[in-house]
């Protein structure tokens, strides 16, 4: 399976998810896979341990979206948020 394939698929995955499921469920579930980052930003000291969580989340991020969707499906959501 290629990359776009891969990425395709993980779209399709997550529309359907966003269908089967009540927005006000996924905002909610969202919000509790956010709350352990936001206690991260809260723990920063200053602007630069704030910009030093970033990059790790930047780079975490890179990480897991080139292991659910590759390189190239990486690169197509990053492009498209720009």
């Amino acid at each position: 399976m290629t990359a776009m394939q891969k990425y395709s698929l993980s779209l399709v995955k997550i529309f359907q998810y966003l269908k089967d499921n009540d927005m006000d469920e996924v905002k909610e579930r969202m919000k509790e896979l956010f709350k352990p980052i936001d206690s991260q930003i809260m723990m920063c000291d200053d602007a630069n341990e704030v910009i030093m969580l970033a990059c790790v989340m930047l780079q975490s991020a890179r990480d897991i979206l080139d292991s659910q969707l590759g390189p190239a499906g990486r690169k197509k959501i990053f492009k498209d948020c720009v």
